[in-house]
């Protein structure tokens, strides 16, 4: 039964699956869990210092 799921993989399409193009995007910043709050706010105004001089980026 496995090997004939297998087999229809490439007939299963992509229509169930919204097309996402909302013209935003998410960051989700990983830091080592020793990291600092002071430096984790540096980090998070540096990302979104270069997200905002970004010519494709427009305010919310």
């Amino acid at each position: 039964m496995l090997v004939a799921s297998l087999a229809l993989l490439p007939l299963i399409r992509t229509e169930f699956i919204p097309p996402l193009d909302e013209g935003s995007i998410a960051v989700n910043v990983v830091r080592l869990p020793n990291a600092s709050l002071a430096g984790a706010v540096k980090v998070a105004r540096f990302i979104e210092q270069r997200q905002a001089s970004s010519p494709r980026s427009r305010p919310w």
